[in-house]
């Protein structure tokens, strides 16, 4: 179903493609084929992506809810989605200045305020409670969430391009992305795995 999914993805849209030139782009692919062409620059990194994407938000659904002990746990649940929202808003509108691109300050957002929600819900306690977890997470939630509504309501002149940044799109994927997200992707899966396991 999988791969059904993903030929489907690949050969219907605005520009429809026929399964011949599927095959023909995997066995035969000719760089002055224009199917081909579409194939490889748009279609493939999107495809490649999203599963990509799809495996990561998965996998960080399922650590959520072993960490905290709950079937309904989301990366949400820990800040870890506002804390990445609104350091990025804050490099964006220049109001904070780093060095890094702004995927690295979105990382780097999630994993303080996922180190604060972890602090505040004494996780490294003698006996944590994820009770007590859970509800440090929807605080700090709140208020990285209002900060960051904040910010972009204040910086009223680029709020329609975070906001679109911040909603998220595959459209703009490319190899180069693929280059950056696979080997990191993998990685954390690898991680995630071990971590399950054991």
């Amino acid at each position: 179903m999988f791969i059904s999914l993903n030929i489907s993805l690949i050969a219907w849209s605005s520009f429809d493609l026929t399964f011949s030139a599927l095959s023909h782009y995997w066995f035969a692919f000719d760089t002055n084929n224009i199917e081909h062409q579409i194939i490889n620059t748009l279609r493939m990194p999107r495809v490649l992506g999203c599963a990509l994407i799809g495996a990561n938000l998965a996998v960080a659904g399922v650590l959520m809810q072993g960490l905290t002990r709950n079937p309904l746990a989301s990366p949400s649940v820990l800040a870890i989605n506002s804390g990445a929202a609104l350091m990025i808003v804050l490099t964006s509108f220049g109001i904070l200045t780093l060095p890094l691109p702004t995927v690295v300050a979105g990382a780097l957002g999630s994993t303080l305020s996922g180190l604060l929600v972890i602090y505040l819900g004494g996780f490294f306690e003698n006996r944590p409670h994820p009770v007590k977890l859970v509800l440090a997470g929807i605080a700090v939630n709140a208020l990285l969430l209002g900060l960051t509504r904040a910010t972009i309501i204040l910086a009223d002149d680029q709020a329609y391009s975070i906001q679109s940044w911040l909603i998220g799109s595959v459209s703009n994927l490319n190899w180069d992305s693929i280059s950056l997200l696979a080997p990191v992707s993998l990685f954390a899966l690898l991680l995630s795995w071990d971590w399950l396991i054991n």
